[in-house]
C-alpha cells in the first residue's frame, strides 16, 4: 500500500472514532467535567484554605485568560466560590465548595470505572501499550508544526 493510501485510511479510521465518540460521549449518565475543569478542581482539593488566581497561572500553566474562564464555569456550577482577599482587594481567593468536592469525586470514580472496563475488555499489556503509542503521537504532534517539523 502507497503512502498517500495509507494516510487516507488512517484518516478515515479517526474519522469514524470521532463520529462514535460524539455519539457516545452525548449519553453520557453524568456530566464530564473536562480536563481544565478537572485539573483546577484537583489543584484546589489539595489546597482547602483556598489558591489565589496567579497560583492557578503559574502552578498549572494555563493562560490567565482559560484561567478565568473555567473559574467562571465552576463558580456557575457552584464547585468553587470566590472571594476578595481581607487584606488586598486586588487579589481574588478560589475555594472548593463540598459540591465541587463531590464531583470531582464522581468524575474520579467514573474514570476508574472506565479504565477498569478498558482493562477487562482489551487487556492491560494492550492498553498500556496503546497509552505508549498516544504518548509518542502527542510529542511528536507537539513538535510539528504545519508541515515542518520544529528543528
Amino acid at each position: 500500500m502507497e503512502k498517500d493510501q495509507q494516510i487516507q485510511q488512517i484518516i478515515s479510521k479517526i474519522k469514524q472514532v470521532h463520529q462514535t465518540y460524539k455519539f457516545s460521549s452525548s449519553n453520557a449518565k453524568t456530566e464530564f467535567l473536562g480536563r481544565g475543569r478537572f485539573i483546577c478542581l484537583s489543584y484546589l482539593s489539595k489546597y482547602r484554605q483556598g489558591v489565589y488566581v496567579n497560583e492557578f497561572v503559574d502552578k498549572l500553566h494555563f493562560g490567565s485568560g482559560r484561567i478565568a474562564n473555567i473559574l467562571k464555569e465552576l463558580e456557575k456550577r457552584d464547585y468553587i466560590v470566590r472571594s476578595y482577599d481581607k487584606f488586598d482587594k486586588r487579589k481574588r481567593l478560589v475555594k472548593i465548595t463540598s459540591k465541587g468536592l463531590e464531583k470531582l469525586e464522581e468524575h474520579q470514580k467514573t474514570t476508574n470505572d472506565f479504565i477498569s472496563k478498558l482493562i477487562d475488555e482489551i487487556g492491560f499489556v494492550k492498553l498500556n501499550e496503546y497509552v505508549d503509542i498516544y504518548s509518542k503521537i502527542a510529542k511528536i504532534s507537539s513538535e510539528f508544526k504545519g508541515g515542518e517539523e520544529n528543528v
